[in-house]
């Protein structure tokens, strides 16, 4: 369950970043909100998706969670437990996460909207940074076969 949440709280953190910007722009160029008033603005958004995408990811998760039997929880937990990509993307907005709620916390004082939007606003430069430095993956098993064929017929 703590995987669905996690999951969750990241889809509503970059869902929260595509609402904050263009809802900042539009307070900009048809407003006239001044750019100094938009820091809030954006924390704001962005903390109220978080919370939400949380929210949401605990009602859905606990009911896929009860179809399924003891095996298929165990199964799907030991799949994500070694699964690189996915351990990897977490550790980057886990990290991310911590370092923008610290750094919101720090410009604008701590309250739990701060916290939350920082927090948000940082799991989405994580995930940016996983992408971004994503190493590639090597090809192994059927796939290295494929591609060892396929290089002896273009010589």
């Amino acid at each position: 369950m703590t995987h669905i949440l996690l999951k969750g709280t990241q889809l509503g953190a970059v869902l929260g970043f595509a609402a904050a910007v263009p809802l900042s722009a539009y307070q900009v160029l048809y407003k006239g909100v001044p750019l100094s008033a938009l820091p809030p603005s954006i924390i704001k958004t962005s903390s109220r998706f978080l919370l939400g995408g949380f929210a949401a990811t605990a009602v859905l998760g606990a009911a896929r969670v009860s179809q399924l039997d003891a095996d298929g929880i165990y199964d799907r937990a030991y799949r994500l437990k070694f699964n690189e990509g996915q351990n990897r993307t977490d550790v980057f907005a886990n990290c991310a996460s911590v370092v923008g709620a610290g750094a919101a916390a720090a410009a604008m004082g701590v309250n739990l909207t701060n916290l939350t939007g920082g927090a948000s606003l940082g799991i989405v430069a994580g995930l940016l940074l996983h992408l971004a430095t994503k190493p590639k993956r090597e090809t192994t098993g059927s796939n290295a076969m494929v591609e060892e064929a396929k290089s002896l017929l273009n010589k």
